[in-house]
């Protein structure tokens, strides 16, 4: 048996997608936290909106930026209730 028939192909979308969202995470300056994303997931959660394949890096730029700027308003709206907390 050759080592071509043991050879698992993977999704070429998903790849596709992978690198792209690599790209968008190295050449990001919004946030580390963009490293943290699990690209799998971003990657079901984009082929539930079936978009095409040449829509993904907008949409992985504006997921990303909704996912960043969500949780840095949470832990600010986290911040503020300990304040609050802390000054009764």
């Amino acid at each position: 048996m050759s080592r071509l028939a043991n050879y698992n192909r993977k999704d070429p979308n998903e790849e596709f997608f992978k690198m792209t969202l690599l790209s968008f995470k190295i050449n990001s300056k919004i946030s580390s936290k963009v490293f943290e994303i699990d690209s799998t997931e971003l990657y079901k959660d984009c082929q539930k909106s079936k978009l095409p394949f040449y829509k993904w890096p907008r949409w992985i730029e504006n997921t990303l930026m909704r996912r960043i700027l969500s949780q840095k308003y949470n832990n600010y709206e986290t911040r503020l209730k300990l304040k609050l907390m802390e000054a009764k």
